[in-house]
């Protein structure tokens, strides 16, 4: 095969344009890989949460003894963190992280202590009771929100100390 260039006749050197495109279409694939990974770390929130703990400290609210529950969260999230608490499948309540110094909804993993308070509250949790705990509806469940996606569930713990 040749080539008219500038009105002489060369051999064209296919391998020579086939190596360069091969090169050039590496270099949009990684570059687009790059971009494409970069950009869907921060996008996707992400979180675990350890077992909820119930603390019975013998107080009396309602007609049960629950008082404390609580436990700790690893997220990865920039606009939000619930946590829901379940008896079966039945939703007893949710707490939200008021995050008042923006230094946890940042965008990387960070590692919260979480609560759901039966009385009073603090400023950094809002605490929602739809059912509260009860001798008859113990709280079974934990589920955690991270921007609104469910990332990741656990059981709950009862103890007597």
């Amino acid at each position: 095969m040749t080539k008219k260039l500038n009105g002489t006749k060369r051999p064209m050197n296919t391998g020579w344009y086939l190596k360069r495109v091969c090169l050039a279409l590496v270099v949009l694939l990684v570059a687009s890989a790059v971009l494409v990974g970069a950009g869907s770390a921060a996008e996707v929130p992400s979180g675990t949460i350890a077992q909820a703990i119930i603390n019975d400290h013998k107080a009396e609210i309602s007609d049960g003894t629950w008082v404390t529950i609580y436990s700790e969260a690893t997220i990865n999230g920039t606009e939000s963190m619930v946590v829901k608490l379940y008896a079966g499948d039945e939703l007893l309540g949710t707490t939200t992280l008021n995050d008042i110094e923006n230094m946890l909804l940042v965008g990387s993993d960070r590692t919260v202590t979480w609560h759901f308070f039966l009385e009073g509250h603090d400023d950094y949790w809002d605490t929602e009771w739809i059912g509260a705990p009860v001798a008859n509806k113990v709280p079974t469940k934990v589920e955690l929100y991270v921007d609104g996606v469910n990332v990741a569930e656990n059981n709950v713990y009862l103890s007597n100390s």
